[in-house]
């Protein structure tokens, strides 16, 4: 389960450069800082990369401000990277007998973890989960097929699994 998106890039020769500033926007036109890397400052080539670990769900546009010793600054070209939901969450195992495990990572406090059954109905409901890991008893589940829903602000998403 991913939940950063990775940032690399490489330069060639530096010279006279102090660091970069790693900038991400939500809509291509207002940036906002997220983070500094220090440049090496010497020739030949130099690898960087930077993890971003709170990506907006959605698109995220990056962009590199290269800044100069004496305050002199440049912009990269900007990447559009996407971040889906989809890569926040973990159910296991799937199909599953008695002991079910849902991996997750929002960082709200304020959010839900619902098990319904295939007709709708909420058999469980867990509120505002600290736990990044969280586990269940679903032993007394009859077999069948049931979804799982974590609903974080306005971010719901549902996973099907297998009682066995």
């Amino acid at each position: 389960m991913s939940n950063h998106i990775a940032l690399n890039w490489i330069t060639d020769n530096e010279q006279n450069t102090a660091s970069f500033d790693i900038e991400r926007s939500i809509d291509g036109l207002t940036y906002f800082k997220i983070g500094n890397i220090a440049a090496a400052n010497i020739s030949g080539r130099q690898y960087y990369n930077f993890n971003d670990v709170t990506p907006n769900i959605g698109a995220n546009f990056y962009r590199l401000k290269q800044i100069d010793r004496n305050g002199a600054f440049k912009y990269s070209i900007v990447v559009n990277l996407n971040f889906s939901v989809k890569n926040m969450i973990s159910i296991y195992p799937n199909p599953v007998k008695n002991k079910l495990q849902i991996a997750y990572q929002f960082v709200s406090t304020n959010n839900s973890i619902s098990i319904s059954d295939i007709n709708g109905n909420v058999i469980l409901l867990k509120k505002n989960s600290t736990v990044q890991i969280n586990k269940f008893d679903i032993s007394n589940l009859s077999k069948g097929t049931y979804f799982i829903s974590i609903k974080d602000g306005t971010t719901i998403i549902t996973e099907k699994f297998i009682k066995e």
